[in-house]
């Protein structure tokens, strides 16, 4: 406990995030049983948002190499168990994390792509009606996984649907709709992932 404490003080004067990697372990021998965390019991108590990470339902995502297939893209899904700073308690997010570089699912770290189709269709910069997605050069296409394909062939739409998205989210800001601090962290990122 005294530690957690000297760290979030530090952290605050850095203004920097101290992350706690905690793997769960199962409760042999409870009645109700489930996975509990390893680790100090003052954990639970001291942190201000705990996310569960879990690995997705579709399959990894492969290369071809060496005339096998390799695995370098699994999904992960997130979900916020525990959230001091923003009621988002529940709330899921699943994304690609690339684990091996390649030419296809480009450099490791969460997919580009996907994150720009999955950013664009919630800021609108990608509509959405039914399974039809506009995209924003005015092309029409059906279904997200020919979003995704379309995107894969030329560099300059997933750029433009980034950029679009972040002019969105500037706009909405600008008009003094609310902005959550998901959204303006999200901003932040994609901005970054630019530089």
């Amino acid at each position: 406990t005294r530690m957690l404490k000297n760290a979030a003080v530090q952290a605050r004067k850095h203004d920097a995030t101290v992350l706690f990697v905690n793997q769960l372990r199962a409760n042999i021998g409870a009645i109700i049983g489930g996975d509990i965390s390893a680790g100090p019991k003052s954990l639970p108590y001291s942190v201000s948002t705990k996310v569960k990470l879990t690995r997705g339902g579709n399959p990894p995502r492969k290369i071809r190499e060496d005339g096998a297939d390799v695995p370098v893209a699994h999904e992960v899904r997130c979900k916020i168990e525990k959230c001091k700073v923003y009621p988002a308690e529940g709330k899921v997010a699943t994304f690609y994390l690339v684990t091996k570089d390649s030419e296809k699912y480009g450099p490791v770290g969460i997919d580009r792509l996907d994150e720009a189709v999955n950013v664009g269709i919630r800021t609108g910069a990608i509509i959405q009606s039914g399974a039809y997605y506009t995209m924003p050069n005015g092309e029409r296409i059906k279904s997200r996984d020919s979003v995704v394909e379309a995107m894969e062939g030329d560099p300059a739409l997933v750029e433009l649907v980034r950029e679009k998205a972040i002019s969105l989210m500037e706009e909405n800001k600008e008009e003094g709709k609310s902005v959550s601090p998901v959204e303006s962290k999200l901003k932040e990122a994609l901005e970054a992932s630019e530089m």
